[in-house]
């Protein structure tokens, strides 16, 4: 009993095998809050779209995603990534507020469009027994447009729910 135990616990890093899922859907908390997709090419590279909303505008961003096990000793439910991509949308400011008798109506009388790069690097828990997902992620980004000429903003954290589809 004690060999087999013992043989047992020698292979079993070779048997186990993180459950996998093919695509997910979700929504992002955040400087750039909005939904996400993410669609897995294979098991270590994924591509992601995500339309977020900030500074009064909606912003549509594609990422390439490549994910990696952490802590794999311990457990098969976190995993580290990293990608990058880039981001078009448009920003809006300097509301004009119209009084109509008793309605109010306020319109962007500044809108302008926005092209941006963006990085990102994050960490992931898998929730195997039901299909989802939780990551914090950190997505800093430049971009050109709005109301500044130049925009940095290095501090784009976000916390992300998703939903997952298996193969």
């Amino acid at each position: 009993m004690k060999k087999q135990l013992f043989f047992l616990i020698l292979i079993s890093p070779f048997l186990l095998k993180a459950q996998e899922y093919k695509s997910s859907i979700g929504f992002r908390g955040g400087e750039s809050f909005g939904f996400t997709y993410r669609i897995f090419n294979n098991v270590e590279n994924a591509a992601e779209a995500l339309l977020s909303f900030r500074d009064g505008g909606m912003q549509l961003t594609a990422m390439k995603e490549i994910f990696n096990p952490a802590l794999l000793k311990y457990s098969d439910h976190i995993f580290l990534y990293q990608g990058y991509g880039g981001h078009l949308g448009y920003s809006r400011w300097h509301y004009k507020d119209i009084h109509d008798g008793d309605y109010f109506t306020r319109y962007p009388v500044n809108m302008f469009p926005l092209l941006g790069i963006d990085g990102l690097i994050g960490i992931e828990y898998r929730i195997y027994k039901y299909p989802l997902t939780m990551d914090i992620g950190f997505k800093p980004f430049a971009e050109l447009g709005g109301r500044r000429f130049f925009k940095l903003s290095l501090w784009d954290f976000g916390f992300t729910v998703r939903y997952t589809f298996d193969k």
